[in-house]
């Protein structure tokens, strides 16, 4: 509708009353969460963090819950923090699954993973740790769109 100047009370509305309620809950942003980021999970923070997944936005000064980190860990066991949290998930008694978001290069190569040695020990380990397989991106992408030696 903003593309085509047309009018909608209702619409208009709700337009408002989001910019005004995200320049409350974070005045220095200006920008509306992006759900598909990296750089946090907006679900795992309603989860697990405060319950609130936008709360990290109102508190600039703190880091997410669920940020990406850089670690030194050969092992996710070596991880006071990752150990915790993975206690939480597991009592919340919830059903869930590991699953290896593929990027455009593996998928390309037709290759789940292309990871160093340090990453392989990590994905190890998480599989470990947790007892579940994550679940593969190419299991799930019709063979015509990855590398030909890649298909059966």
């Amino acid at each position: 509708m903003r593309k085509t100047r047309g009018t909608d009370a209702v619409l208009e509305r709700l337009i408002r009353k989001h910019e005004r309620l995200l320049e409350h809950s974070n005045p220095s942003a200006r920008v509306a969460p992006d759900v598909l980021t990296l750089r946090h999970s907006y679900l795992y923070n309603r989860i697990v963090g405060d319950h609130d997944p936008f709360a990290f936005q109102r508190k600039p000064s703190t880091v997410s819950v669920s940020v990406n980190p850089r670690v030194q860990f050969q092992s996710y066991a070596e991880d006071p923090r990752f150990m915790r949290a993975l206690d939480r998930v597991k009592k919340a008694g919830v059903p869930w699954q590991l699953f290896h978001l593929a990027f455009y290069p593996e998928i390309k190569a037709g290759k789940e993973y292309i990871l160093g040695p340090e990453e392989n020990s990590l994905l190890d380990s998480l599989q470990t740790l947790t007892g579940k397989q994550a679940l593969r991106t190419t299991d799930y992408i019709p063979c015509h769109y990855l590398s030909p030696n890649a298909c059966p």
